[in-house]
């Protein structure tokens, strides 16, 4: 494939990753750009940064990422994020969202000094990183789901009472510690019938399908040579070792 389309299916790539891994690559990204970039998002409330990046020891900046796959930022979360660049006494505030910002937004944005990142930006920083290739491609691949409430990993439920029982779900896998759920999106659907329930039970927890199942194989075979193309597209060289 050409540059050019390795460039759109990256950016297809990105907005199909979770937040956990977007935002790790944003970080690793800036890494990359010269920046030491600290990480304060994640698990709980972030006060309207997930990252601070170090241009030197008293020149830094801040940065939110918002992994919206289809609502556009509006200026309630860019208002925050001047906020927190007030409290912190910086004036280079970043917001990056790949799903893209409101009008009134990107007036604001303007207005406060607030730089707005979408797709096309994180495509051309991951075009200057080639250094990190391989750890870019761990990061398109890993297609797990982690709870924004507490980390760990997300599991597919069946809601076995009420109006929504027999309908499955994204539960948190530390329940009952933790209850944090949200519902099945679209593109989750596509892999419900490899990797549903497969106890029975109504209750029961997503499992791994069995080792002898050659669908999810084969989608997996799928996802890698496609990122293996993207990256090969992107940099012109075959990264060794990062798909194994």
């Amino acid at each position: 494939q050409t540059k050019e389309q390795a460039k759109a299916a990256l950016g297809s790539m990105l907005k199909n990753l979770d937040w956990y891994q977007f935002e790790k690559l944003v970080g690793l990204l800036y890494t990359q750009e010269g920046y030491r970039v600290d990480r304060k998002g994640g698990a709980g409330p972030d006060g309207g940064v997930d990252l601070v990046v170090w241009r030197g020891e008293d020149d830094f900046g801040v940065v939110q990422c918002k992994h919206y796959r289809k609502s556009k930022v509006g200026v309630p979360a860019l208002r925050e994020l001047r906020g927190a660049m007030n409290d912190m006494k910086t004036e280079l505030g970043v917001f990056v969202a790949l799903s893209g910002y409101t009008e009134p937004a990107r007036e604001y944005a303007k207005e406060k000094g607030i730089w707005l990142y979408e797709g096309i930006h994180i495509v051309s920083m991951i075009e200057r990183s080639a250094a990190v290739r391989g750890q870019i491609a761990e990061y398109l691949l890993d297609d797990r789901k982690m709870c924004p409430a507490c980390r760990k990993e997300m599991v597919i439920r069946t809601a076995s009472r009420g109006r929504n029982a027999g309908n499955k779900f994204w539960g948190c896998s530390d329940y009952p510690k933790c209850k944090t759920i949200f519902p099945i999106s679209d593109e989750d659907h596509i892999h419900l019938e490899d990797e549903g329930n497969q106890s029975g039970s109504p209750k029961a927890v997503w499992v791994p399908p069995a080792k002898d199942s050659s669908k999810p194989r084969r989608r997996r075979k799928k996802r890698e040579k496609d990122v293996f193309d993207v990256m090969e597209g992107i940099f012109g060289a075959v990264i060794l070792g990062a798909l194994e």
